[in-house]
């Protein structure tokens, strides 16, 4: 039979490898790297109106699911501080690959619309005045889900 003291020290080392079991196979968000597409950010002018477009690339993350939170506060505290000016404004969050990085880009601008944009864009923010900021979430061509978006709502943590 087993004297509390004993039992004290089973359960403290049963908690200490859970914990570290859990802090183990939980991928750290914090190595997502992110880097700005500059090259690629517009602002275009149509009809008394503005848009603005921006780019940005992530990379080292294992799961998506996991990094979005990350990416949505990324993206929170590096959008422009006043929005409104522009009819539309977006940012697209693109994976950094072989073909999607600043080096290939520049060499072969044309691939950025029909390989990059079609195959490694994975978040779309969009701000449009007098309307529901939305996030929508992209597999290669497809749009796996748009939700409603609010950085006042995400934390900073």
């Amino acid at each position: 039979m087993l004297d509390s003291v004993s039992l004290q020290s089973c359960f403290f080392f049963i908690f200490s490898l859970l914990c570290t079991l859990v802090s183990c196979s939980s991928h750290d968000s914090s190595d997502i790297s992110f880097e700005a597409l500059n090259q690629q950010d517009m602002t275009t002018f149509r009809e008394g109106d503005s848009s603005r477009m921006e780019y940005f690339l992530v990379d080292d993350f294992e799961n998506l699911e996991q990094a979005a939170s990350q990416i949505d506060r990324f993206i929170c505290q590096n959008k422009i501080p006043d929005h409104s000016k522009y009819y539309i404004y977006t940012i697209y969050v693109l994976r950094k690959t072989r073909m999607t990085n600043p080096e290939t880009i520049a060499e072969y601008h044309r691939n950025f619309y029909t390989h990059s944009m079609a195959n490694d864009l994975l978040f779309e923010y969009q701000w449009k005045k007098a309307r529901t900021t939305r996030r929508y979430q992209f597999k290669g061509q497809k749009q796996i889900s748009s939700i409603p978006f609010d950085c006042d709502n995400i934390s900073s943590e």
